[in-house]
C-alpha cells in the first residue's frame, strides 16, 4: 500500500508484527474455539468466526515485535525503546462504530504482549485490530537536538504493520436492505440507453433515492441461471461466477458515484458529507481503503486528495479493487464454483 507510506514526515517502519493466539470466552469455560482458521491477505491477517453463535466474549492473546534494525531506524540515538515508546492495538468495528485502544506490555527487547477482550454485543460484521507503535514521550526541539529525521512529538506513530481482521458475521453485500433489482429486455426496452446497449448484461442506474440494478432478460439463460437453486454442476458454478462478476462491477460503480459526491461538498460538519445510500457505501469502503486512518473525517480527506489527483488515481483504483473483492467475497464465490463442479465429478 504505497500511499500509506508517505503519510509521515519522519522515519516510519511498516514491519511491526502482531500475532494472535489462544482465543477463549472468559464467561463460558465449556466453549472451545480450538485454533481459529487463520489466513493472510496482503496487508491483513484474517481470523474467521462466522457461524459461531455460542460466545459472549472473546479474549485473544497478542504478541507483537519489531525487528531491532527497524527500531533503531525509527528512534533517535537519545531514546530508549522501553521508556520512550508504547505499543497500542487499535480495535475498531466500522459497523457499530465500536472503538478501543489496548496497550501491550513490553517484555524482551522489542517485544510486547497482552490481550484484548471483545463483547459479542458490541460488534458486527468485521472487527479490525491494528498495531501501532507510538512515541510515549516528546523530545524538545531546541537547537542542537539530534532528531536525525525521527519523530519528536509524543503520540507520533513510528511503526505499524498488518492488521488482524476478525470476521464476526457473514459478509453483508447489500446496501441497507437489498439493492433494487429489476429485469428488462434491453433489446425491446423503452429506455433509450438500455435499448442502445442491448448486448449488455446489466445496467446500474445510480439516480434517485436508491440505485437500481437492471438485468437484461433478453438473455433468457441469465435469468434462468441466476434464479436457479442448484448447488451442484455447471449451472451452479456459473451462477457463483456471474454473481461475483456483476457484484464487483456494481460495487465499483456505486463507490465511484459516492466518492465523486464528496468532491461537491467540501464544507460539511458530517465527517462523511453525503447522505442516503452514498453514505452507506462510503461507510463500508473507507475503513478498508484507509485502515491506517483513525477517523472518518481523515479517511474522507484522503479520498478527496486521491480522487482529485491524477497521480494518485492509479493507487486508489488498486486499493478499490482489493476492497471490492473483499466486500463481494470473490474468493468464496470462486471456491463455491469449484466445489459445485468437483461434487459432480466425484
Amino acid at each position: 500500500m504505497p500511499a500509506t507510506k508517505t503519510l509521515y514526515p519522519y522515519e516510519t517502519s511498516y514491519d511491526l508484527q502482531l500475532r494472535p493466539y489462544d482465543p477463549f470466552d472468559p464467561t463460558r469455560e465449556n466453549v472451545s474455539f480450538g485454533w481459529l482458521d487463520r489466513g493472510e491477505d496482503g496487508d491483513v491477517q484474517k481470523m474467521d468466526l462466522t457461524g459461531r453463535s455460542d460466545w459472549r466474549k472473546l479474549t485473544i492473546q497478542l504478541d507483537a515485535n519489531l525487528p531491532g534494525s527497524e527500531m533503531k531506524s525509527v528512534l533517535t540515538s537519545i531514546s530508549e525503546w522501553q521508556d520512550d515508546t508504547s505499543l497500542l492495538v487499535s480495535v475498531r468495528c466500522a459497523a457499530t462504530k465500536f472503538r478501543r485502544v489496548v496497550e501491550l506490555t513490553p517484555g524482551a527487547p522489542y517485544t510486547w504482549s497482552g490481550d484484548v477482550t471483545i463483547r459479542r454485543g458490541d460488534v458486527r460484521s468485521t472487527v479490525e485490530l491494528v498495531p501501532l507503535l507510538v512515541r510515549a514521550t516528546g523530545i524538545p526541539t531546541s537547537e542542537g537536538t539530534p532528531l536525525e529525521g525521527r519523530a519528536a512529538q509524543a503520540s507520533s506513530v513510528i511503526a505499524t504493520g498488518r492488521a488482524l481482521r476478525l470476521s464476526i458475521d457473514p459478509t453483508n453485500r447489500s446496501i441497507r436492505g437489498a439493492l433494487d433489482i429489476k429485469w428488462d429486455a434491453f433489446a425491446e426496452s423503452d429506455d433509450p440507453w438500455r435499448n442502445q446497449h442491448r448486448r449488455d448484461l446489466f445496467f446500474l442506474d445510480p439516480h434517485g433515492e436508491e440505485p437500481c440494478l437492471w438485468l437484461n432478460s433478453s438473455y433468457y439463460e441469465l435469468k434462468a441461471m441466476l434464479d436457479g437453486k442448484s448447488t451442484k454442476g455447471v449451472d451452479a458454478a456459473l451462477r457463483h461466477l456471474t454473481n461475483g462478476s456483476i457484484a464487483q462491477a456494481v460495487w465499483m460503480q456505486l463507490f465511484m458515484t459516492a466518492a465523486g459526491s464528496t468532491m461537491e461538498t467540501m464544507e460539511d460538519e458530517d465527517p462523511i458529507p453525503v447522505e442516503g445510500w452514498k453514505k452507506d457505501v462510503l461507510t463500508k469502503f473507507l475503513p478498508r481503503l484507509f485502515p491506517d486512518e483513525q477517523t472518518d473525517e481523515d479517511r474522507v480527506q484522503r479520498l478527496r486528495e486521491m480522487f482529485g489527483s491524477p497521480d494518485q488515481m492509479a493507487t486508489l483504483m488498486s486499493l478499490l479493487g482489493t476492497a471490492v473483492q473483499e466486500i463481494v467475497d470473490t474468493g468464496s464465490l470462486f471456491e463455491d464454483a469449484v466445489r459445485a463442479v468437483e461434487e459432480v465429478e466425484q
